[in-house]
Order: structure tokens, then C-alpha cells, then sequence
């Protein structure tokens, strides 16, 4: 029988982790809307490059959990870096996208974004996070409605329909 005394609080409970995981994403938002947008432009590649070095710490530091180096794990607190990564190479990505004209197809530029948008999920998929990974796909959608080359994503296609046809052949 469960014991009625147990505070809702109580970490070692679901219930428990999730109001404390509520609460705190009550509080990054109020943050989050009370921060001026200028900060995130200027702390953007700051993000990004510690959620790169966290990514790399997951990787050689992480213990593994079905096969995979995902979980940081604190104490009874367990965080997947992957997803801060998500937000935080959306944030560098945009602010370098400000600095740019993606239709004037300037390929050193095309490189960068690259750049930015590919690392994230190549150190994900080296920990074996490939759901994760995938997520950044959609990154190209929001370049070509920006003015990337429409060649980039037909390509891409192209790849992933020979990736699947490989794999059903």
C-alpha cells in the first residue's frame, strides 16, 4: 500500500519531479518574457558554444542508458542536453542569419549555417540519440523559406528518398 504520507514534493515520486519541473518552467518563462530580446542576440553564440561543450561532456561523461550517452544526471536531477540544444543553435542560428541575405547564395556563408545547424546533431547522433538528431531537419525548412537555394533541399530530398530506398532494397 502506498504511504499517504508522502510529500508531493518528494523527488523519488513522478508527481513529485513533475511539479518541481513545472514550477521551474513557470519561472524560465516569467524570465524568458521579462529579459529584453537585445540580450538573446548578444548572448547567443555564448549559448550555443556551452551547449556544444555540454553535448561533448554528455559524450565522454554520460552513463549509458539503453544504448544511448544522453542523461547528465545531478543528483536525483536528470537533463538531456539535447534538447537545450535545439533552442540554443536556433538562437545562434538566427543571429547569424541577421548578419546575412541567404538569397544572394553566398556559399561561404551557406558553409556557416551549415555549420551551425549540423553540429549540434552530429554530436547527438554520435551519443546515439538519433530521434533528437532528426529534429534539426526541420531547420531546413525555416532556411528555404528564408531564401536558401531551393538545389539544398531538393538535394536533401534526394538523399533521404536514396537512404530509404537503400534500406528497403
Amino acid at each position: 500500500s502506498p504511504d499517504l504520507k508522502q510529500s508531493i514534493f518528494d523527488f523519488t515520486i513522478n508527481s513529485g519531479k513533475q511539479l518541481i519541473w513545472i514550477g521551474t518552467a513557470v519561472i524560465i518563462i516569467i524570465l524568458l518574457l521579462v529579459i529584453d530580446y537585445k540580450a538573446y542576440e548578444s548572448l547567443a553564440y555564448g549559448v550555443y558554444g556551452f551547449i556544444i561543450l555540454l553535448l561533448i561532456f554528455t559524450l565522454i561523461f554520460a552513463r549509458p542508458i539503453a544504448g544511448s550517452r544522453s542523461w547528465l544526471e545531478f543528483g536525483a536531477i536528470r537533463i538531456q542536453p539535447a534538447e537545450f540544444a535545439k533552442f540554443a543553435t536556433a538562437l545562434a542560428a538566427s543571429k547569424f542569419m541577421s548578419t546575412i541575405n541567404l538569397r544572394q547564395q553566398n556559399w561561404k556563408e551557406h558553409a556557416i549555417l551549415a555549420g551551425i545547424t549540423l553540429l549540434p546533431p552530429l554530436l547527438i547522433l554520435l551519443s546515439n540519440e538519433t530521434g533528437s538528431a532528426l529534429v534539426f531537419g526541420a531547420f531546413l525548412l525555416a532556411y528555404f523559406r528564408e531564401g536558401m537555394s531551393p538545389l539544398i533541399l531538393i538535394l536533401g530530398s534526394v538523399f533521404v528518398a536514396i537512404f530509404i530506398l537503400t534500406l528497403l532494397v
